[in-house]
Parts: C-alpha cells; structure tokens; sequence
C-alpha cells in the first residue's frame, strides 16, 4: 500500500497569520459641551461612545458625567486592530436623558491607519465638526 506524501490532511486547519496591533485610546475630558437651546432646561450629562467596527469588542462608552459642562473622564480602553484592514474610529457624543431616549449632540471620524507606533498623539474633536462641544483624546498604537 502506498501513500501520497504530497497531501497533509492536517492542511485545512492553517490560518494566515496577519499582524495585530493594540490600540490604547484614553478619553481625556470635554469642554464647552452644549446641547444648543436646550442647555436654558437642562445642563448636559454627557458621554462619548467609541466604535470601530474592524475591531473585535470594538464597541465602548464612558461614564455619564452628570449636570457637567466640561467633563473630566480620564478613562481608557483597549482595541485590536488588523493592520492589513482601514481601521477608523467613530465617536459619538451624547446626551444623557433619564426616562427617555438619549440625544446625539454630534459625531466624528478617525482614521487610525497613519498613527506612529509607540508615540502618544494628543487630537481634540469638536460635535457637530463645526460646533463649540470638545472632547481631547489620546492614541497609542502598538505593533505586535
């Protein structure tokens, strides 16, 4: 009896390996947060939600910091990014409303692909883009 030696049955189980990068994304605090109008009723409770739909968990929020204009959150997180796929961050800034529906006061994009491994960089983001609200955040990539 003879086998062909060509074939590896144990094939069909390898994987492409691809490199992973560890995103460290730290919300630092907010200022000028206004609801618009609304502000004369009722001071914002705002909080930020951080998407990046390329990441596994990608999807996190900070604390709700009540009756607060300039929010400090100093609160991190963690991602992991598939270097060979564009990875963009998507915030949103909301609105807190106990009772009812929470509000979007605005939005804004990243994208995470031309940061510098190992480095710190400091951006602030304004919501709507053209708006007075401002959330400071930190990035941190590392390559594996």
């Amino acid at each position: 009896m003879t086998f062909n030696t060509g074939f590896d049955p144990y094939q069909v189980f390898e994987v492409e390996h691809r490199s992973c990068k560890i995103l460290n994304v730290k919300v630092v605090g907010g200022r000028n947060i206004t609801k618009g109008w609304m502000d004369y009723v009722d001071t914002p409770d705002p909080y930020l939600i951080l998407r990046i739909k390329t990441a596994p968990e990608g999807r996190r929020r900070t604390k709700t910091k009540d009756n607060e204009v300039n929010p400090v959150w100093n609160e991190e997180f963690t991602f992991f990014l598939d270097g060979a796929v564009d990875n963009k961050l998507h915030m949103i800034l909301m609105e807190a409303n106990y009772g009812s529906l929470d509000q979007t006061i605005g939005d804004a994009w990243y994208s995470l692909n031309d940061l510098p491994p190992n480095e710190v960089v400091t951006k602030s983001f304004f919501f709507p883009k053209d708006g007075k609200s401002e959330v400071e955040l930190e990035f941190r990539i590392h390559e594996e």
